[in-house]
């Protein structure tokens, strides 16, 4: 099945204007087409609408704590190391 997203825009991060309207058509899993204006009128097509939103893709999870740990008293831990000691545990 094809999907096709819709938004209000679409910055794509190549340094091109952004897109207003964009239309994104997956398929199976992978993207085959970015356009801009009206979705065709298609059986074959789950359209997505998105609202007013802006696609920037690749802005996922990049936030990132480089020192903490997932240990029950890690905020304790945290709050206790030196800095040499945090900068340290984030280059491991």
């Amino acid at each position: 099945m094809t999907v096709l997203l819709r938004a209000s825009l679409l910055i794509d991060g190549h340094g091109d204007d952004p897109i207003p309207n964009p239309l994104i058509e997956i398929e199976d899993g992978v993207i085959r087409s970015v356009s801009s204006g009206k979705p065709p009128e298609s059986s074959d097509l789950k359209l997505v609408d998105l609202g007013e939103v802006t696609i920037v893709p690749g802005l996922i999870d990049a936030h990132v704590h480089l020192s903490l740990s997932c240990e029950k008293d890690a905020r304790d831990i945290f709050l206790a190391a030196s800095d040499e000691e945090l900068l340290t545990k984030a280059r491991a």
